[in-house]
């Protein structure tokens, strides 16, 4: 699949209308093999990430209630 789409982008037969040939990619780098310890690393530097991503969602969500929640209780206690 990859060799096609390589095959594909390096084409350079004329496109539809007057566009010209397209431009060469250059050559693949070589093969992409890899090992499940590969994998395995992706995966936990992957759930870090998210785990990173989901605590400082969190606390933007915590800081955003308690400066709502400071300004309720502002309009509520300066009353008529």
């Amino acid at each position: 699949m990859l060799n096609d789409a390589a095959n594909l982008a390096n084409d350079t037969a004329p496109a539809a209308g007057d566009s010209g040939p397209g431009q060469a990619v250059s050559d693949p780098a070589g093969p992409a093999e890899t090992t499940l310890t590969d994998w395995l690393e992706f995966a936990i530097n992957a759930a870090e990430a998210y785990r990173d991503a989901e605590d400082k969602h969190l606390a933007c969500v915590a800081a955003y209630e308690a400066i709502r929640n400071g300004q309720t209780e502002a309009a509520h206690s300066s009353g008529p």
